[in-house]
């Protein structure tokens, strides 16, 4: 057998190597073989500057807005309904307009989209969902300050406001809670934004009759509109 010299052999050990390295390098680089063995780490939690850079992507509203109400509707969309776009800083209730625009969240489209205007501008009013799907907008102020005694529905459906029965007490910054029975309980606020006169009335919204019914001193009910 012929006997090969230091250089030689050099040569031939690297002829041999080359392929090799080539092939574990490539199957590194697809992601194949070559495995330690143990599991790949977890994803850490998302940073807060990462979540911020996704919310910021978000589309805007089409208007600006401030003291309006956004209601989760039952597919998962957000109704977002008036407001005001200007403030006072020394007029106790802030705001110096009203807006009657209205938008929906789409969370699969990541923006808003618009829907028809409410029949009034209002701020500071309630947004109730009720359990057929409809949304109750109560009271409010108008653009001057003054409580608000009309309601509207909005449905879903047709993305439409139309009006309800009025309040047997015009009022804003009060509450509205849905009842067990599927009513809404509409109790306190203000006469004005100047938040002088509180209201006392409580009314209750029965959706099956569409009508608002006043409560006594002792929680009787009594009959005061209909649709």
């Amino acid at each position: 057998m012929k006997q090969l010299g230091i250089a030689e052999a050099a040569r031939a050990a690297r002829g041999r190597l080359i392929p090799y390295l080539l092939a574990v390098t490539a199957l590194s680089f697809f992601g194949l073989g070559c495995s330690s063995g143990r599991p790949e780490a977890a994803p850490g939690p998302e940073s807060v500057a990462t979540r911020q850079e996704r919310v910021q992507g978000l589309n805007e509203m089409r208007d600006a807005r401030f003291r309006h109400s956004a209601t989760l509707l039952a597919d998962g969309t957000v109704l977002v309904a008036g407001g005001a776009s200007t403030f006072d800083p020394n007029k106790i209730g802030l705001g110096t307009d009203a807006l009657a625009s209205a938008e929906l969240y789409l969370s699969s489209y990541a923006g808003f989209v618009s829907v028809p205007d409410m029949a009034v501008a209002r701020w500071a009013h309630t947004a109730t969902l009720l359990r057929d799907g409809t949304v109750l907008i109560a009271g409010g102020f108008d653009k001057d300050g003054n409580a608000l005694a009309a309601t509207e529905l909005y449905d879903p459906d047709a993305q439409q406001f139309k009006r309800g029965p009025d309040l047997a007490a015009a009022r804003g910054l009060h509450t509205a809670t849905l009842l067990a029975d599927g009513r809404v309980l509409i109790m306190g606020g203000a006469s004005d934004d100047t938040f002088g006169s509180a209201v006392d009335a409580g009314e209750v919204y029965d959706p099956v009759t569409a009508t608002l019914t006043t409560l006594d001193h002792q929680g009787a009910t009594v009959p005061s509109a209909a649709v």
